[in-house]
């Protein structure tokens, strides 16, 4: 069951909203009515989905979202009552993952929601990934600059450096970028 927050100042959208989102199985984490409950609700209560006000006094949607993005990254969907395009591509720049113009049915607001958590689990797929590739790039380099090393001293072929580090790698039962690691710091160490 998804937990959403709504954030709009204007009380009777609240009330519809948490009836159409209750009569679809969703549960209502929290309800506020500025971009300052926007906030305090995202690190209180996490919630899966945040449907957002863009017009409300004090800090607005937009401004709201952008602080909930560097703070604590959560599914928006920012809600408005008219789009201007403008609007639309800096919201999307800072992260919002939905958009929908009131006044909107139910069904619009499910696919704004189911819309939203679906592409914010994506972007977090995809930022793990990166991070993993990051860090095998980084592995890579290491070991490469560790074979050059052995290269360069003991005037090994790269592929007898590779079975070296392999090999010392698996008598120290260490990751191969462990003994590079280990090798580069030691030769620093010497110079």
């Amino acid at each position: 069951m998804k937990r959403i927050a709504i954030i709009d100042d204007d009380k009777y959208q609240r009330v519809v909203i948490r009836s159409f989102l209750e009569e679809n199985g969703y549960y209502i984490t929290a309800e506020g009515s500025s971009g300052e409950d926007a906030l305090d609700i995202c690190r209180e209560h996490l919630p899966d989905v945040l449907l957002l006000d863009l017009m409300m006094p004090g800090i607005g949607g937009i401004e709201a979202a952008r602080r909930i993005h560097d703070a604590t990254p959560t599914a928006i969907v920012l809600l408005t009552a008219k789009s201007v395009k403008e609007v639309v591509e800096e919201a999307a720049a800072i992260g919002v993952m939905a958009f929908i113009e009131k006044p909107f049915r139910e069904d619009e607001l499910i696919a704004a929601i189911e819309l939203a958590h679906a592409r914010f689990a994506e972007m977090a797929d995809l930022a793990k990934e990166n991070e993993r590739l990051k860090g095998a790039m980084d592995s890579r380099k290491l070991i490469e600059r560790a074979k050059g090393m052995l290269m360069d001293t003991k005037g090994m072929k790269e592929k007898e450096a590779y079975i070296l580090l392999r090999k010392m790698s698996m008598d120290k039962r260490l990751t191969m970028e462990s003994v590079a690691e280990r090798m580069l710091t030691d030769v620093k160490g010497e110079a």
